[in-house]
């Protein structure tokens, strides 16, 4: 997030964050009244994270190309999936994934504009809103989407693997079972992104060169709960090992296991043949 640790001189033992752009930078120096008393509280630069002459063709050209092929591409899917009489349970999750990948894309279209349109200079990279929203727009509804369609591919895999290994068992499988399964994973995705975003606080407060920095730190029960950096590991941990080993691994899994079923069906076709 932009942040650099130095000991400031004279202070040997306190650890202090310095502006990227600013190497004079420091705590105590800068700010008026250190809102943050906490060792782990950053700087978020933007200018430094996204940098304008990488970012900006993205955001122009790169991330409106995206978007617009998704939206043709999806849009064709709504249609044809969508009809009344097409409404199977593989192909209302079809539907779903192609909300989720389009939404993926849209829901950061918000940071996206602001962030071309606005000019982001060193002395006062972005308002109030955004200092406190942009994460929201830039990474937690984008991450929640990717989430959802991760999590959807993998259950069309495992409904196509009952469909195919264990028919009996599948006759009573309705829309309305299906709808269930699908609500269970947005809901999921979402309760995998709402300790991130409200387990932190992000707010813009001026320096005495009248300059606004975005600080972040987190909620304080954090500390006397389980400690700021037991709290990264376990949720980069639980990242790593839900949404994206377990997904991957379902699916290869059950991916293989039906090609094989496939495979050894036509033999048997053949050599009735």
């Amino acid at each position: 997030l932009g942040l650099v640790n130095e000991t400031m001189a004279g202070s040997a033992n306190v650890i202090y964050p310095q502006s990227m752009w600013d190497p004079a930078w420091s705590w105590a120096v800068e700010m008026q009244d250190p809102p943050f008393h906490n060792p782990h509280a950053v700087l978020i630069n933007i200018s430094l994270i996204q940098p304008p002459y990488v970012t900006k063709p993205l955001y122009a050209v790169v991330v409106p190309t995206i978007i617009l092929v998704s939206l043709v591409t999806n849009s064709l899917a709504f249609f044809v999936m969508g009809q009344k009489n097409l409404r199977t349970p593989t192909n209302v999750v079809l539907v779903t994934m192609a909300w989720s990948e389009l939404l993926t894309g849209v829901s950061s279209l918000p940071w996206s504009i602001y962030y071309l349109w606005q000019k982001i200079t060193p002395d006062h990279e972005m308002t109030d809103f955004w200092c406190s929203w942009h994460q929201v727009f830039a990474l937690h509804l984008p991450a929640f989407f990717h989430t959802t369609s991760i999590w959807l591919t993998c259950y069309l895999a495992i409904q196509r693997f009952f469909f195919v290994f264990f028919p009996a068992f599948m006759i009573g499988y309705t829309n309305k079972t299906n709808l269930k399964f699908i609500i269970g994973i947005i809901s999921w995705a979402i309760l995998s992104e709402i300790p991130k975003i409200f387990m932190k606080i992000l707010d813009n407060y001026p320096g005495k060169s009248g300059k606004m920095y975005c600080l972040q730190t987190h909620r304080e029960f954090i500390d006397w709960i389980i400690g700021f950096n037991n709290y990264n590991m376990y949720g980069y941990f639980y990242k790593l090992v839900f949404v994206h080993i377990v997904p991957c691994f379902l699916l290869v899994f059950f991916t293989i296991v039906l090609f094989v079923k496939i495979k050894l069906q036509e033999q048997k076709r053949k050599e009735l043949l």
